[in-house]
């Protein structure tokens, strides 16, 4: 694939291109420098990136998340991302170029898999496809106490959820809550470690 280039406007200007190798993320303007600082471009070779999550504009604005091999990802949600340097923030008018970029660095990790080793592996999605773990829905409205598989403790009240097959990847049911920092933090089940009401 040849290089390309996708230029973000808004919410922070962003730029991020791309070619068969790598993606490179370049943030740049006030807003990106107050919730990311200093970091000019990052560079990321395409075999360590593990996953995509591209979360869709509603409320807030959208965000499309790198998971990096080695590296350690924020939580879900619309504050956790902003600070996220493998992160990139969108509003509603680049859905679609987001949607495109997803599904072409994709394809070319696909293309380049040729074992079972696949960083985005088919297999693994379709294993895991419709299974649920909890029923997030009985929490709706109620002040809960969340552990996080990494041990990370949060608390407020869920205002919203989201079963999974209204979801981007369709494989996890999902919840927001609102806490002190943020009236929408997201996440979904499989990254939780328990949950209980408080």
């Amino acid at each position: 694939m040849e290089f390309k280039e996708i230029i973000l406007k808004h919410p922070g200007k962003t730029i991020i291109s791309y070619d068969n190798d790598k993606i490179t993320i370049t943030r740049k303007g006030a807003l990106n420098f107050m919730n990311q600082g200093i970091k000019g471009a990052k560079a990321v070779p395409l075999k360590l990136i593990t996953s995509i999550q591209l979360k869709k504009y509603g409320m807030t604005n959208g965000y499309i998340q790198f998971g990096v091999l080695g590296g350690l990802e924020s939580r879900p949600g619309v504050f956790n991302a902003t600070q996220d340097e493998n992160t990139v923030m969108f509003s509603k008018k680049y859905y679609d170029n987001m949607v495109e970029l997803k599904e072409n660095i994709e394809k070319i990790i696909f293309s380049k898999s040729s074992d079972n080793q696949s960083v985005l592996s088919t297999a693994i999605v379709e294993k895991t496809r419709g299974v649920s773990f909890m029923n997030l829905e009985q929490y709706l409205g109620k002040k809960i106490k969340v552990v996080f598989i990494d041990n990370q403790v949060l608390e407020g009240v869920c205002n919203t959820f989201t079963p999974k097959f209204d979801t981007d990847d369709e494989l996890y049911n999902e919840i927001t809550i609102q806490t002190t920092r943020s009236k929408y933090v997201g996440f979904n089940e499989s990254e939780i470690k328990s949950i209980e009401v408080i």
